[in-house]
């Protein structure tokens, strides 16, 4: 039977804070030197998957697998945030605390704690992933929020 997996989408920003909140590289980088990492999306996720894709908007591709340890909700997080504090990397703190140099900013309701970074051999469209829900394809060539979809086990 299939697994469900989630993709979603990456871009990098021309704000300095913004580029290292989207990059794939320094997150990676982060998990190896850590055990993992978490990264904050602006959508609710409520299914508990343990794959996720990256579309990375300037590729217009998915181009990297994830290794996913959990997904919680940023008052989970809150809760555990001494237990958790080594897995968030400084440039998304203002993500969980609400504030950046002082100034209010907007907090992300969704945490994905990823373990692992896989660059794919070849970038995949979206249009062959089929929706978890409807196993209907995705029928874009890009991707916004998360979609659950039939996981294939890309490499």
């Amino acid at each position: 039977m299939a697994e469900m997996a989630i993709v979603w989408a990456v871009r990098k920003h021309e704000n300095e804070m913004r580029l290292k909140e989207a990059e794939i590289e320094r997150h990676k980088r982060f998990a190896e030197d850590c055990g993992a990492v978490y990264w904050d999306v602006k959508w609710l996720c409520r299914e508990k998957v343990s794959t996720g894709y990256l579309y990375v908007s300037e590729e217009k591709a998915i181009t990297w697998k994830v290794k996913i340890e959990e997904i919680i909700t940023l008052d989970e997080l809150k809760d555990r945030r001494e237990k958790e504090q080594t897995y968030i990397p400084n440039w998304r703190m203002q993500c969980l605390t609400g504030l950046e140099n002082g100034e209010p900013h907007e907090t992300s309701p969704t945490w994905i704690k990823i373990k692992e970074f896989i660059r794919l051999q070849n970038p995949i469209s979206p249009r062959i992933m089929k929706k978890w829900k409807n196993k209907k394809p995705i029928n874009s060539d890009y991707v916004r929020r998360g979609v659950y979809i039939l996981d294939k086990d890309w490499e």
